[in-house]
């Protein structure tokens, strides 16, 4: 007994040593999973990876160090954690959707479609992984098969009206998808998104003439391509005749938020209200005109508008269609984007600027005018720093054809997308298809800074717009920058886009109807090397002087068509 009794003790006491560092081990990973939700990453970063070191083999202290480390920004190492998780668990949705997303934030959008895929063939029904597949197929210009995953994706969850939102968006990435189509997929969206709006009368005093409370509504206020054009009409307000509120839907904070937040009147930050919480902010508010700046981009906010906050509600800016929202009152556009007779294709009633439905402020820190680099090279350099979803095969064929018509032209494409090998690869093969030799096609990737950004037109003589979707603030930086730019004009306000930023410059002439003429217009400047120079010596001044950059009488424009919307909404009560 005595013996048996000192074995028990002893075992007791090995078993309490071997406990301790397990015990240690789940308290660290609990304190790491307290740290994480608490958002203290870099203590949860340390604690998981002690956890990891500890126990090497457990894919799940792996899986919270992937996450961790993601949330910091560091997706390289994201990459490695959950290529690790799937090494040990090959069939686990969520490690494959990870490494995904950490590859897609690299920048790597092929590679990351792959692995999209892989996690959506284990778990069908998870829908961030079907929308992060579509986008990464967009990006690499692969339009048709993003609209085909966008599609299977609501099919599963037919009541997602960000996804919805999405593939609206890619559609217009597409080769002669028709009007008719488009129309009736966004009234598709505001049939089933657009309900909810209050029935309760409004308090603002219908008073045709008194102070007006404009409200903006963007998940955009920071270092992006809205505020080139945004900045201008916020600033220029008349404040004698309307109060500005800009109702911010994104977290993010730079230094362009700051400078929209000192110009506006009052500043409120609606990303982390639900749509019901925000709607009765801005009735509280009574705000007479509220303003999209979105559509369907990205963090929009169009179910918002849906309540019916405002009595008078416009779109503009963001997005180059219809909303299919019946809430939406109007939207602003100008007589080139949007003719006599456009109105068949919204469901807004449609406000036409006298000019330029744009104004465009120039950055400040932007680089002087480069001398034509055809002096330099020998040969005439042709350059699209567009979108790469906007390019597509139609595209690609005519910017061949012009290589081909052009002896000795190169292109370069710019895109942010460019840094990763694969996607510069495909590119590169969709053009070696049509007959144009590798080297002929240059491919830049991302500049960290805007002014390098701007440095880059000055390797390009001719800018190409891409169809039927157009550029806009690409083709504004280039014509800031001295570089022309030849456009197709559509049918549709996301085709005529390029028609009426040169026609507001004066320079309608480099606005081609088809294809072949677009094709013509780009082989004859380059033949005119005596034009592309003085046009670079001059194109600067003629865009300051132009409609385009007249930040004031824009600002007027806008504010009566805001005057008007309203006059209506006192008639109408």
């Amino acid at each position: 007994m005595v013996a048996g009794a000192g074995a028990a003790r002893a075992m007791g006491l090995l078993e309490g040593v071997m406990a301790r560092p397990q015990g240690r081990l789940a308290t660290r990973r609990a304190r790491a999973e307290e740290a994480f939700r608490a958002g203290r990453l870099e203590e949860a970063a340390r604690l998981f990876g002690a956890v990891c070191k500890a126990t090497p083999r457990d894919p799940e202290a792996r899986r919270w160090l992937a996450r961790c480390v993601a949330e910091q920004g560091d997706f390289l190492a994201a990459e490695r954690h959950w290529r690790a998780v799937v090494g040990r668990l090959a069939r686990d949705p969520e490690g494959w959707a990870g490494v995904g997303l950490a590859l897609h934030h690299q920048g790597r959008v092929i590679e990351a479609a792959e692995a999209y895929r892989r996690s959506l063939e284990l778990y069908p029904a998870e829908i961030n992984t079907h929308e992060n597949l579509a986008a990464a197929l967009s990006q690499a210009g692969r339009a048709a098969e993003a609209v085909a995953v966008y599609r299977h994706g609501l099919a599963v969850a037919p009541g997602h009206a960000r996804l919805h939102s999405s593939l609206l968006l890619c559609l217009h990435y597409l080769e002669g998808e028709a009007p008719e189509t488009l129309l009736e997929e966004h009234r598709r969206w505001g049939a089933a998104h657009g309900g909810g709006a209050v029935a309760d009368p409004f308090a603002n005093l219908p008073d045709p003439e008194r102070r007006l409370r404009v409200g903006y509504v963007s998940a955009d206020f920071c270092e992006h391509s809205v505020a080139s054009f945004f900045l201008p009409l916020v600033e220029r307000h008349d404040r004698a005749r309307f109060e500005i509120v800009c109702y911010s839907a994104a977290p993010l904070v730079d230094r362009v938020t700051e400078e929209i937040r000192g110009l506006a009147d009052h500043w409120v930050e609606i990303s982390a209200m639900v749509d019901g919480e925000a709607a009765k902010r801005i009735r509280r508010d009574r705000v007479d005109v509220l303003v999209d700046l979105s559509g369907h981009t990205a963090s929009n906010r169009l179910t918002l508008f849906a309540r019916r906050p405002a009595p008078v509600q416009v779109t503009y800016l963001g997005y180059p269609d219809t909303t299919g929202l019946l809430a939406m009152d109007y939207r602003l556009v100008d007589g080139v984007t949007d003719p006599p007779g456009a109105e068949r294709w919204a469901t807004e009633r449609l406000l036409r600027l006298p000019d330029c439905f744009l104004c465009y402020r120039p950055p400040a820190g932007a680089p002087a005018v480069a001398e034509p680099p055809l002096r330099a090279n020998g040969h005439v350099t042709f350059g699209s720093f567009n979108n790469l979803a906007k390019v597509n095969d139609g595209v690609v064929e005519a910017w061949a054809e012009i290589l081909r018509r052009s002896p000795g032209a190169h292109l370069v494409v710019k895109s942010s997308l460019l840094d990763d090998p694969a996607t510069g690869e495909a590119l590169r093969g969709r053009f070696l298809h049509h007959g144009v030799a590798p080297e002929r096609v240059e491919l830049l990737a991302r500049q960290a800074a805007r002014a390098g950004h701007l440095a880059c037109y000055s390797r390009i003589d001719i800018g190409l717009d891409t169809f039927p979707y157009n550029g806009a603030t690409t083709t504004c930086e280039a014509l800031w920058q001295g570089v022309p730019v030849v456009t197709l004009a559509g049918g549709l306000h996301m085709g005529r886009v390029g028609a009426s930023l040169l026609r507001a410059v004066g320079l309608g002439d480099w606005v081609a109807g088809d294809v072949a003429t677009y094709v013509e217009r780009a082989v004859a400047l380059a033949a005119d090397r005596e034009r592309l120079a003085a046009l670079r010596r001059t194109l600067r001044a003629t865009v300051a002087a132009s409609p385009l950059c007249a930040e004031a009488t824009f600002t007027r424009q806008v504010e009566t068509a805001y005057r008007t919307a309203w006059q209506a909404w006192c008639t109408a009560r």
